[in-house]
């Protein structure tokens, strides 16, 4: 799931945008192959994230849900690409050559957040957010409203030539402890 909370944005013209149209660029597609490994099924939804390096280079990282990542060994990424014609599909290495896994999660395993290094292919139509741009959950509250795009199964489509994830509203309606009742409808993919 890709999940903003929504503050005040102000574009130059002083205009309010809720959340900049180009960081719908950072969202991607998690895949896996069927079992006859003929073609592609949606595994979930991730986003891109890193940090700034030198000038126009990251530190990246694809964030996704746990239970997306932690019993594949086979994962595909799909972006669309920056002429706007196609997507292009890569392989997400989960293991180093030595076997040992290269994604983190929180030592709690009860938060179902997984963090992964990602390279990227060159011409693709992508936004990486820096790190900056998050909050410490230390700044939400109640009632926050909350937007989360992801790819639902029901709307998936294995062959289309560019994709668009699903946009979807809320807000936070209890926070107890650690956890964050969202209030808001989800279907099977937006993981």
């Amino acid at each position: 799931i890709f999940l903003f909370f929504i503050t005040n944005i102000f574009s130059s013209e002083g205009i309010c945008e809720i959340i900049p149209s180009d960081w719908i660029k950072s969202i991607v597609v998690i895949e896996q192959k069927d079992k006859d490994f003929k073609n592609y099924n949606l595994l979930g939804t991730g986003f891109l994230v890193g940090k700034s390096i030198k000038d126009k280079y990251y530190s990246c990282f694809l964030v996704t849900n746990r239970h997306v990542l932690e019993k594949e060994t086979n994962i595909y990424v799909r972006l669309n690409k920056k002429d706007g014609k196609g997507f292009v599909r890569f392989k997400l290495d989960l293991t180093d050559e030595k076997g040992n896994i290269l994604w983190k999660t929180p030592v709690d395993t009860d938060i179902d957040v997984a963090a992964c290094p990602i390279a990227l292919p060159e011409n693709l139509d992508i936004k990486i957010l820096l790190f900056d741009l998050f909050k410490s959950s230390d700044a939400l509250l109640e009632g926050d409203r909350v937007i989360f795009y992801g790819f639902p199964k029901v709307a998936y489509q294995d062959n289309a030539d560019i994709y668009k994830p699903a946009e979807r509203a809320g807000i936070i309606s209890l926070i107890e402890n650690k956890y964050y009742l969202i209030d808001a409808m989800g279907f099977p993919g937006n993981s």
